[in-house]
């Protein structure tokens, strides 16, 4: 069983978000996977890096959209994304120097941060999306 779990419930309605979130899930995914096997040390960091790279990659890229699409709590969105970034790289920044800070606790925070986001901030966004869509 993954760590987190993929469902319709993390599903916005906007396909390349979903893509994105699905990426982003799998890449914690593994990076919980290799720290549950005691892969070397230098393995987990390039996987904290992926989970750090794709979430800029993917912040970019939603609040890109928001912005093209006129979306008026883009700019709240973004401060959320930079927070969440910040604390990422906190925890890369933590581990390279230390190998016992990158636990559970960065973990339930990734998986936490992550779907409470997806769920109650994107799908703001996702609704409000489907609804323009309409009109």
């Amino acid at each position: 069983m993954a760590f987190i779990e993929w469902s319709e419930g993390l599903q916005i309605g906007v396909d390349a978000m979903d893509t994105e979130h699905r990426a982003l899930i799998d890449a914690i995914n593994q990076l919980e996977a290799s720290l549950d096997s005691g892969e070397e040390r230098s393995r987990t960091i390039q996987m904290v890096a992926r989970v750090a790279r794709e979430s800029k990659a993917h912040f970019a890229s939603e609040e890109a959209a928001m912005a093209n699409a006129g979306f008026p709590g883009a700019a709240l969105h973004a401060l959320k994304h930079q927070h969440m970034a910040a604390q990422i790289l906190a925890f890369l920044t933590r581990y390279s120097r230390d190998t016992s800070a990158l636990n559970g606790h960065m973990l339930k925070f990734l998986s936490d941060s992550l779907t409470h986001h997806i769920r109650n901030e994107d799908a703001i966004f996702g609704r409000w999306a489907q609804e323009r869509a309409k009109l």
